[in-house]
């Protein structure tokens, strides 16, 4: 039997949506998408270099924010990737958001 595939879910908007994504944020947050972009990228192919298979979630953020402030009061580096699993887990099975 085949060992299933490790998977991780990442927050990563595209360069459109990184304005309304950073302003959803309560934490922290790159002040532009080329700094985002250079600090994510790394960790990504990090992961990807030990063979886990990475999900990219570009979030709609006033969804995401909503759904972390529901959930965990927050919308930080934490509960962005809870949300980033729950996505990711909800497309993977075809359900609708929450």
């Amino acid at each position: 039997m085949a060992m299933p595939t490790a998977k991780a879910a990442f927050i990563f908007p595209s360069e459109e949506n990184f304005s309304a994504f950073r302003d959803a944020c309560t934490d922290r947050m790159h002040a532009t998408y080329a700094d985002f972009a250079a600090a994510i990228t790394p960790k990504v192919e990090t992961l990807r270099s030990q063979g886990i298979d990475i999900v990219i979630i570009d979030p709609d953020p006033k969804h995401m924010r909503k759904w972390c402030l529901k959930r965990f009061g927050t919308v930080d580096s934490n509960s962005r990737a809870k949300y980033a699993a729950f996505i990711a887990s909800r497309d993977e099975r075809g359900a609708e958001p929450h």
